[in-house]
């Protein structure tokens, strides 16, 4: 039987494209073949010069890294947006679509009022369309609003 190499018998392991010998090859076998494997080759460096093996191992001092400087404008982050649809004697409607529109008319969002009638959603600083769907009571109606860079919170 033909004795496999430690990264012969892992890539079996690993990708499964190989069929395993009749014997079963356990992670442990094929870490204790990569140690082997290890210590023949430490014993082979020893074989070699001192001045050999540094040559080989010559590494350049790295650089001081540069420092980064903090952005001088604040990166865009998501706002919270929140909204509350109410009937005509000020209760929340609930199971009310929300469409959220871009300013290029695109919908980029869709959600549905809770039982209390209030949705929220959280919205990069821009321009916007809230657009309310509802059969019963009927409801179709935009609402326009803007978030700023610097709101913490956008009320509808």
């Amino acid at each position: 039987m033909e004795e496999k190499s430690a990264f012969d018998l892992l890539s079996e392991l690993y990708n499964g494209q190989k069929a395993l010998s009749t014997r079963m090859v356990n992670l442990e076998e094929a870490l204790l073949l990569i140690l082997k494997e290890l210590r023949e080759k430490e014993d082979l460096l020893k074989t070699i010069p001192e001045e050999k093996r540094k040559e080989s191992f010559v590494m350049e001092t790295p650089q001081e890294m540069p420092k980064v400087e903090e952005p001088k404008e604040k990166v865009a982050k998501n706002i919270r947006v929140v909204g509350k649809i109410k009937n005509d004697q000020d209760k929340g409607l609930g199971g009310v679509v929300v469409q959220i529109y871009d300013i290029r008319n695109n919908i980029i969002k869709t959600t549905k009022t809770n039982k209390a009638g209030q949705y929220f959603s959280f919205l990069p600083p821009g321009k916007y369309t809230a657009h309310y769907i509802n059969e019963k009571p009927k409801i179709d109606k935009n609402i326009n609003f803007e978030i700023e860079l610097n709101d913490k919170e956008v009320r509808i």
